[in-house]
């Protein structure tokens, strides 16, 4: 698209600077141009989504395909995530932290988990009223922050993180947008053709 703008901008230039043309004929020239210009860049744009479309929908695919490890039934998932729980449910908030640390979860477990978040914050929170002398609420708040970021460090594989990463890559090109010069060469001659009154 850069190339496209580049050659366009000086084929406008050369216009511009054809003292054998009236205003009137550069004008008529320049329109032309700008037409072929906007069709190429249009083209580069559908050809720029039809490729970012497609590696998303292959980063996705990847996200979910790689998982590099056995799977574990959803059954199993729920019953292993329910003790966890309740270990945590049973310990102190001092010592919540080094539990966690300690785990290896199976991703599906931790998945499982995350799913049931609303239930480890309810027992976190619980503890404040259960050890009245840790009433620092930004320490429990620190606490579940850290829980949850090792529950979701933990419910993807490496080849998923992978994938994830590409997606969010991806992702941010989309928001980003398609490059298109604001102003072309061509706007700018119209501008000053429709200063000096040639144009409307």
């Amino acid at each position: 698209m850069d190339v496209i703008t580049a050659d366009h901008e000086l084929e406008v230039s050369m216009i511009n600077d054809d003292f054998r043309l009236t205003p009137e004929g550069k004008q008529e020239k320049i329109e032309a141009l700008e037409a072929a210009y906007h069709e190429a860049m249009t083209k580069q744009s559908d050809e720029y989504n039809y490729r970012l479309s497609a590696l998303k929908e292959s980063a996705v695919k990847k996200a979910k395909e790689q998982t590099g490890i056995e799977e574990v039934s959803a059954d199993v998932a729920r019953q292993e995530a329910g003790i966890t729980i309740a270990k945590i449910d049973r310990l102190s908030l001092n010592d919540v932290g080094s539990y966690v640390d300690s785990l290896d979860l199976h991703p599906t477990i931790a998945r499982e988990m995350l799913a049931n978040w609303m239930q480890i914050k309810s027992s976190m929170l619980e503890k404040l009223s259960v050890e009245p002398q840790v009433m620092d609420r930004q320490r429990v708040q620190r606490a579940l922050n850290d829980i949850h970021s090792k529950l979701e460090a933990a419910s993807t594989t490496g080849g998923q993180k992978a994938a994830s990463q590409e997606l969010s890559i991806l992702e941010a090109l989309e928001r980003r947008g398609i490059y298109t010069p604001v102003t072309s060469a061509a706007r700018s001659f119209y501008r000053e053709l429709k200063q000096r009154g040639r144009v409307r």
